[in-house]
């Protein structure tokens, strides 16, 4: 789907136009390859890298061509309670700014409410930029206060909370790989003077460097987190394992005592009391001492 969004001073909210307007934001989501054939014919861009946002593996950088930029990153999408991120591309001419993205961005969906000049397009930049660093970090913050709830009850974690740490994991390691190297495109929109920045465009960016260096350090503590969890529940169930194999072993030898004794006197033979008629009681009060006896052992040694 492409649509041409246009807003100047005077217009008072953002317009959909019906087509390409000098300083407008085009507009694509979920790009078919005709689609992106046309954009790139239209607009003389170029298509080989057009294209690489349909590449959900697709790691963020920053490319020059001719005086336009082609910035990607990505940003996080929540696909059925499952964090992960995709892959954006935000072209960035002289007359337009051009988002791609492989579905529609939750964190564009809410810029476009904004009504922000697009004919502004370094502050469009900008602020798409500073949405999309936003919505991770709410998302980050979001994954850590889970992570300390479900940590709060380490002793009694279940099968599907030890899956939601792993897929946590997995969630921050996939956020990290996003973070790192879109700080390096910030840097180097900083020092790049092919964009004019003015002074407050640069101390937003200089902020974004800087959040996005303490959303790495975020991830990375939860991480180291997640392991300690794991490693602490790993002890825990081996504890207890240990606990329940003692007292088993400790029940096996309290329980195999009567029986031993009991196949001693029934063995089919001449056997010590055979005519006494208290016999059984004799059997049964000696069998009570042995096993009073293991008993306290066993406590002692706290192998119960």
């Amino acid at each position: 789907m492409v649509q041409y969004l246009y807003k100047n001073v005077k217009n008072e909210k953002i317009q959909n136009v019906d087509a390409f307007k000098r300083g407008c934001w085009i507009y694509v989501t979920k790009p078919s390859i005709e689609e992106l054939t046309s954009i790139s014919n239209d607009l003389n861009l170029d298509f080989d890298i057009l294209k690489d946002v349909l590449d959900n593996y697709e790691v963020p950088r920053l490319e020059n061509d001719e005086g336009t930029k082609y910035i990607f990153t990505r940003y996080v999408v929540n696909k059925n309670l499952k964090l992960e991120t995709e892959p954006i591309l935000i072209v960035f001419s002289n007359e337009f700014v051009l988002t791609v993205s492989y579905s529609e961005a939750t964190s564009l969906k809410k810029l476009k409410s904004k009504n922000i000049n697009t004919t502004q397009k370094t502050k469009l930049l900008i602020e798409i930029l500073s949405t999309i660093n936003d919505e991770i970090k709410h998302e980050v913050n979001s994954l850590s206060k889970e992570i300390k709830n479900l940590s709060s009850k380490i002793e009694t974690i279940s099968n599907a909370e030890i899956s939601k740490f792993v897929e946590h994991e997995r969630a921050l390691n996939d956020i990290i790989a996003t973070l790192v190297p879109t700080n390096i495109i910030f840097r180097r929109l900083i020092d790049s003077k092919s964009i004019q920045l003015y002074e407050d465009d640069l101390e937003i960016i200089e902020d974004l460097t800087i959040s996005t260096n303490q959303l790495i350090e975020i991830c990375k503590s939860d991480m180291k987190y997640l392991v300690n969890i794991r490693e602490a529940f790993s002890t825990i169930l081996s504890n207890n394992l240990n606990k329940t194999m003692k007292m088993l072993t400790s029940l096996t030898v309290i329980l195999t005592t009567p029986t031993i004794i009991s196949s001693f006197f029934g063995m089919n033979v001449n056997v010590p009391l055979n005519q006494n008629p208290s016999a059984f009681l004799m059997i049964i009060a000696f069998t009570t001492i042995i096993l009073a006896i293991l008993i306290y052992l066993f406590n002692k040694n706290k192998l119960m």
